[in-house]
Parts: structure tokens; sequence; C-alpha cells
């Protein structure tokens, strides 16, 4: 469940606290760094899950389930463990996207699709700035098409090939500097 920028997710965080003092119980410093938070966010987690009757604290520090955290932990662990399996099963390539639904139009082929490029893979190829592809893509000379809310930039193979050949002309040429040898 950890989201793309690599960040866990609150629920992911809880989880994992509540899968520790399952399995052993632990105290306050092994949380923090099995579960890997800063001491700030250990006490913010602590006090969310006991506030809510999810965990308790023993006489020698030692922090314990309910059984309203036992509950709460088996109505989670089955949807979390199958949401960490997906994930990992798509980052190794073994769904294909036949399995996620995907491809279920008749007829619809995905190498059909045109692989599209972002501004800084195409500032790369034409070995240009990224800001002079957003410009030449604001006034049209180069064809883009813009996704997302950010409405970023992506650009086809065939348009920014075209513009790389009817810029080859326009280059500057530099005369050839003759060395004398010797």
């Amino acid at each position: 469940m950890t989201t793309v920028s690599g960040r866990r997710s609150h629920i992911e965080l809880v989880y994992e606290i509540l899968a520790l003092c399952e399995k052993e119980s632990p105290k306050r410093t092994r949380i923090m760094y099995q579960v890997r938070l800063s001491y700030a966010q250990l006490q913010q987690y602590l006090s969310l899950l006991s506030e809510n009757g999810l965990i308790y604290v023993d006489g020698a520090h030692h922090h314990h389930l309910t059984e309203e955290g036992r509950q709460s932990f088996k109505r989670v662990s089955r949807p979390v463990r199958a949401i960490r399996k997906f994930q990992e099963e798509l980052a190794n390539g073994r769904i294909r996207t036949t399995a996620l639904g995907i491809n279920q139009s008749p007829g619809f082929d995905f190498q059909s699709v045109p692989a599209l490029l972002s501004v800084s893979q195409v500032a790369h190829i034409l070995g240009a700035h990224a800001h002079s592809v957003r410009r030449w893509s604001d006034t049209g000379i180069l064809p883009s098409h813009r996704f997302g809310e950010r409405g970023d930039r992506k650009f086809e193979r065939k348009d920014v090939d075209k513009f790389l050949l009817s810029q080859a002309h326009k280059r500057p040429r530099h005369p050839e500097t003759k060395r004398k040898l010797g």
C-alpha cells in the first residue's frame, strides 16, 4: 500500500503497529524502530490507537492489543496482505493487462497505441532545454497532448521526428576549421 511517492499510508502504519503488537508485546522503542517511525510519529500513532481502545500499555511499558484491537487487526489483515501481494505482482510483471480487465474490448491492440514521450525525454532527443520544448509546444511548432489535472505534456515520437527533420536545415553550420599539422 505504499504510495507512488514511496510513502506509506496511515492505514498501513496502523496495520504495522497492530501486527507488531499482535505478534509480540513490544515496548515503545521497539515499535519505533520496527515500524520505522520518528518519535513524534510514534507518539501520534500510539495516542490514536490507545484513545480508540485498540491497544493498551501494561505496567512494564509493553504494548498489547485489546479485544477490539484484535478484531480490527483481523478485519484489515486480509485486504492489506492482498494489496501488498498485488503491488508486488505488478512490480514484478507477473500480472498482464488482460488479467486486470484492461484489454477487454474486442480488436483493441495496445501495440497500436503510440508511445508518448515526456518533456524531458523530448529535450534529450532534441538536445534542447525542457523550457524550449515547452515553448515550442505552446506555440504549436511541436504538437503535444495534455494529460491529467496538471496538464502534463506528452509527445508522439513521430511528431518529434518530424520536428527534428524540419529544424535540421535551420541550424547554423559552423565552418570547418583547418588545423595546421606539424
